[in-house]
């Protein structure tokens, strides 16, 4: 049920995007810093974001970014002995998504805001069996890997010409036995054309 559900989705924003391309009137494109607050482990990486307007105020925006690998203690117990030990761990993360953008237009400064759905894939290191982690949430991620996401944000856009920068903050809210909130902060240089 998960496959057929993330292909309907993808086909669903491809066809949505290849019809807002033939009727876009411009687009930006660029690249950012993001910020995901996970518990145990912050992540940051790399992204690009390609928004094409469909009219004066709306915009349908994609976007696709990794976190780079991070290293974290992860406290673990054996269920059979009762022992706990503590293991380093790593964790990394891509995030897929795409939406729709409401701003108010001026010449140089728009504000925004944004709300966008998806994929978020974490992968943490799994555990030796049958360690089993005291970290709730670690234990809901290695159980699912991708999750549905949603993102409800908003932002401000600084042009001077063609170039200008973009901040987005909002809250990721990804699904994992029920909804999970994650602090999302990006930030980079956006070309117009």
């Amino acid at each position: 049920m998960d496959r057929f559900v993330s292909r309907a989705l993808l086909i669903g924003i491809v066809a949505l995007g290849l019809c807002a391309a033939a009727q876009a009137q411009h687009g930006e494109i660029g690249f950012y810093g993001d910020y995901l607050r996970f518990p145990p482990a912050s992540l940051g990486g790399p992204g690009l974001k390609v928004l094409l307007a469909l009219g004066r105020h709306v915009a349908l925006e994609g976007e696709g970014s990794y976190y780079f690998n991070r290293t974290f203690d992860d406290v673990a117990v054996d269920p059979t002995t009762g022992a706990t030990s503590v293991i380093h761990s790593h964790m990394h993360a891509s995030n897929w998504l795409g939406g729709l953008s409401f701003s108010r237009p001026s010449a140089h400064i728009r504000p925004f805001i944004t709300m966008k759905m998806g994929w978020l894939t974490i992968n943490p290191s799994s555990l030796p069996a049958p360690l089993v982690s005291t970290n709730a949430i670690l234990n809901q991620i290695r159980s699912s890997h991708g999750n549905f996401a949603i993102f409800p944000g908003g932002g401000i856009e600084a042009y001077s010409g063609k170039w200008g920068f973009r901040l987005d903050i909002g809250d990721e809210i990804y699904f994992s036995n029920g909804a999970n909130s994650n602090l999302r902060i990006t930030f980079g240089p956006n070309y117009v054309f």
